[in-house]
């Protein structure tokens, strides 16, 4: 396994554990997510405490921590790709989603969805 897959890997399992202190060793500084759509979430987020308080409002909006159901992760020395599937009752939808790695910290995360765009956006909205 690619070190970065393991930083990433490591990253999905304590954010769906709320180990807050793991992901401050996984993120760089300042890192950024950027989340696409029309939605409670769409935005760019800068900064760790930015993306602590994103993670914070996924918990409010579905009362729970939220890791998608990853079905192949693809590493080299600075990107990792995650493809997931998403299935929530009548709702779906597919994400590839891209991060940075710097010095084994992610630097920056893009959230793709590469089908299901609509019920993307109708599973993140409060």
């Amino acid at each position: 396994m690619h070190p970065n897959e393991s930083v990433v890997r490591e990253m999905l399992i304590a954010h769906g554990n709320a180990d807050e202190a793991r992901l401050v060793d996984l993120m760089t500084d300042d890192v950024v997510y950027h989340i696409p759509g029309d939605n409670a979430l769409s935005g760019t987020y800068t900064g760790r405490d930015e993306v602590f308080r994103l993670l914070a409002r996924q918990v409010n909006i579905i009362g729970r921590r939220f890791v998608p159901e990853f079905k192949e992760i693809l590493a080299c020395d600075y990107h990792v790709i995650v493809l997931a599937d998403t299935v929530h009752h009548s709702l779906s939808y597919r994400m590839a989603n891209v991060y940075h790695l710097r010095h084994e910290q992610i630097s920056e995360c893009w959230i793709g969805v590469t089908d299901g765009m609509l019920d993307f956006d109708r599973f993140w909205s409060a």
